[in-house]
């Protein structure tokens, strides 16, 4: 059976000479792999160029129940994200938050709230201008909602250090040894009460916005099973340095 949704592509690789293996988070059945066939032959409909990390897209699928790969029948952008596909710095935070929500998301997962975030934090990215530098930071922290761990604090006291293990901010460090430093915990209490549009408001150096991706990854290592290694960890380095 043919279904028409629209998807959010978060990482492919290479299926044979000819075609793809794409996973695309949708709105309608979640996270899926589809194998794109053709896509590098000059006849193809298809473009490669249209799954590339945070591509939107809309697509015809054939979706078959208890299938490991899925097919793609036809594939178009859904929204033309101009930055994203020419700014470097930004093509690095879209890898590494793509592979991140790839690793982090169960097979099969179905969230329509997710899935508008997500697909929404690849338009303000691909608008973003003044806060590009704390997307990421930003995204993690929003994104730790959806998938049961956000940071739990009372509003009326952040607390000087923030408990990697149990989630939470305190005023005494934790003897589990998981923590964040008072000044990073300082950043991380911002960001909590911020949505994207004020991004360019929060201040962090260069050394504490690397301490604190660090942090929020262990944060995520500690929580999420399927995060471990994260490959575009060092292109988005490379990128920031």
């Amino acid at each position: 059976m043919l279904n028409k949704v629209k998807g959010v592509v978060l990482h492919r690789t290479k299926y044979s000479d000819s075609s793809l293996i794409a996973k695309i988070y949708t709105d309608t059945f979640g996270l899926h792999s589809y194998i794109v066939r053709g896509v590098r032959s000059r006849k193809s409909k298809i473009k490669a160029g249209l799954i590339q990390p945070f591509s939107l897209v809309d697509m015809v699928v054939r979706h078959k129940e208890q299938r490991n790969l899925q097919e793609i029948s036809e594939l178009r952008c859904e929204y033309p994200l101009m930055s994203l596909s020419s700014n470097i710095f930004k093509q690095s935070i879209a890898l590494f938050l793509a592979e991140v929500t790839s690793k982090c998301l169960p097979e099969e997962e179905h969230d329509p709230d997710l899935f508008h975030f997500i697909a929404n934090s690849a338009k303000i990215l691909d608008l973003e201008e003044s806060g590009v530098n704390n997307f990421h930071l930003l995204y993690l922290v929003k994104f730790a909602r959806y998938l049961g761990f956000y940071p739990s604090a009372q509003l009326s006291d952040p607390g000087k250090y923030f408990d990697l293990k149990e989630g939470t901010f305190g005023n005494h460090q934790p003897l589990n040894g998981y923590f964040i430093n008072e000044q990073l915990s300082a950043h991380l209490w911002d960001l909590l009460g911020m949505n994207f549009d004020q991004i360019g408001a929060i201040k962090i150096t260069g050394s504490d916005r690397k301490k604190l991706l660090d942090k929020l990854i262990l944060f995520y290592q500690i929580h999420s099973y399927g995060l471990r290694e994260i490959k575009s960890y060092k292109v988005l380095e490379t990128v920031m340095n």
